[in-house]
């Protein structure tokens, strides 16, 4: 008898400020019960998305790792080089990345030994680089000189049912000695069984040391809606507020369980307004306007 085949998908998130200059790429691909599978580049740009499809013969992925080459493009950690031709999009250039600012230790922590069996696992790469190089877009160039850079990767079968996901930068370019802090956080409903729970976590970075909250230390999500989240963990209340309310979102693709017919709402350059408490204490409260963050809630 036939070994009945498992839906899949393995995809990074490569995203890049540079002032005003602002790219995200999401190279993947995506098999199906059926065994059919695809290849894909997704592109933000400019308020924009885009989905190129390519066939699978023309991937390569690192097994385990960052590392993929899709058609002309090629994602390592020392840079990307990009090559994009289709009706609606021409973009090509290459990056050179530097100094990447990895976790302390994985994102999903003693969770990482059950990568495997879960519905989604999720991987950052870097919390922040130092990017540059050249940009042309449907023939402009643009020079990035002093860019900051993220890479976030997931792998599973599918997305979370209900999630939300933000990450910004403190300022738009790579700030002196590579201080410059790097905020994301995550709030899932994680399937066990029958049942699922909410499951979080939240990282700040500035280069020297690094804030952690996550289910697996205790952390518990005290709300979350589209209007912002927080979550707390012993001496530690981390929360958000999204001003814009969802507004400026995009449409990009995400696996289901037909292939890559899923349809998520991602806004590349948001408003979010984030504040971090120690102890009672509030030692962060800004407004972050060129903040990411996609927002997926499902009434049934």
């Amino acid at each position: 008898m036939e070994k009945k085949r498992k839906q899949f998908f393995k995809g990074w998130y490569i995203k890049v400020q540079s002032g005003k200059t602002e790219l995200a790429l999401i190279p993947g691909i995506c098999m199906t019960a059926k065994g059919q599978g695809k290849a894909f580049i997704q592109v933000f740009y400019d308020n924009k998305t885009y989905f190129i499809r390519y066939p699978l013969n023309q991937v390569w992925m690192q097994p385990n790792g960052f590392g993929m080459r899709i058609g002309e493009n090629i994602f390592t950690k020392d840079g990307m080089k990009i090559r994009i031709r289709s009706d609606k999009l021409k973009l090509s250039g290459h990056f050179t990345f530097y100094d990447f600012r990895k976790p302390a230790y994985p994102i999903m922590g003693p969770l990482t030994l059950l990568a495997k069996q879960m519905e989604c696992s999720h991987q950052i790469v870097s919390m922040a680089h130092r990017v540059e190089g050249i940009l042309k877009v449907d023939g402009k160039k643009q020079t990035v000189k002093d860019g900051i850079g993220y890479i976030e990767g997931d792998s599973g079968c599918r997305f979370p049912r209900e999630y939300m996901w933000i990450h910004t930068f403190e300022h738009p370019t790579y700030g002196i000695f590579g201080r410059n802090r790097s905020i994301t956080a995550a709030i899932a409903d994680i399937p066990v069984g029958r049942m699922s729970f909410r499951g979080c976590f939240a990282l700040i970075s500035n280069g020297k040391k690094e804030i952690r909250l996550a289910s697996y230390k205790g952390a518990r999500v005290l709300y979350r809606d589209e209007k912002g989240f927080a979550i707390a963990q012993g001496k530690y209340l981390f929360s958000g507020r999204i001003s814009d309310s969802g507004q400026g979102t995009r449409t990009l693709m995400a696996p289901d369980t037909k292939g890559m017919g899923r349809k998520i709402r991602e806004n590349l350059s948001g408003k979010v307004e984030l504040e971090l408490f120690i102890h009672g204490r509030r030692v962060l409260s800004s407004v972050y306007p060129q903040a990411s963050y996609e927002l997926e809630m499902r009434e049934s």
